[in-house]
């Protein structure tokens, strides 16, 4: 019989996983509201106003954040390397931050958005701090290293495949 620590962190990660799909449905059924007209959302008012808010919050970025939940959900339920799934964890939390600047940086020409910016208001303050504290090179620089650790953490396993690929062409020839 499995200890009641399993069962309880089993029924935690089902939990996070249900609220993460009612939170996934809002987001994913949100269309902004044009001309003082209430959107329709499939949750209803409730689900349009979460998804306002973490629009509103997070703009484009909202998309890792379901990412990042999913992938907190999997490394509940799986639990094989608390390690690995905690690396992961680190990337995708450290890539939200890093797609907020990102998208607020592209602006309104290349993503759509909040009034704020297409980051949101966390990729707007983000962004303005970042020029304030390290303008010009060296701010991009330090977005680009967060963002490439992010990458490399968050997906491990494909950095690992396309590494072994490049040592098989390369010493393989």
């Amino acid at each position: 019989m499995p200890d009641r620590r399993n069962l309880r962190v089993d029924g935690i990660a089902w939990l996070l996983l249900f609220c993460g799909l009612v939170v996934a449905l809002c987001v994913l059924s949100h269309e902004p509201a044009v001309g003082g007209s209430s959107a329709s959302n499939l949750l209803g008012e409730p689900g349009d106003w979460l998804a306002r808010e973490l629009y509103a919050a997070l703009g484009s970025a909202v998309y890792v954040l379901l990412v990042a939940w999913f992938v907190l959900v999997l490394m509940l339920l799986v639990r094989k390397s608390w390690l690995r799934w905690s690396g992961r964890m680190f990337g995708w939390l450290l890539l939200l931050p890093c797609t907020a600047i990102t998208a607020d940086y592209l602006g309104h020409d290349w993503l759509s958005g909040p009034v704020y910016g297409s980051g949101g208001i966390l990729g707007a303050l983000l962004r303005e701090t970042l020029q304030e504290q390290l303008p010009g090179l060296l701010g991009w620089l330090l977005l680009g290293a967060c963002a490439f650790l992010g990458v490399l953490l968050a997906a491990d396993f494909l950095v690992r495949g396309f590494v072994e690929i490049l040592y098989y062409l390369c010493f393989g020839l």
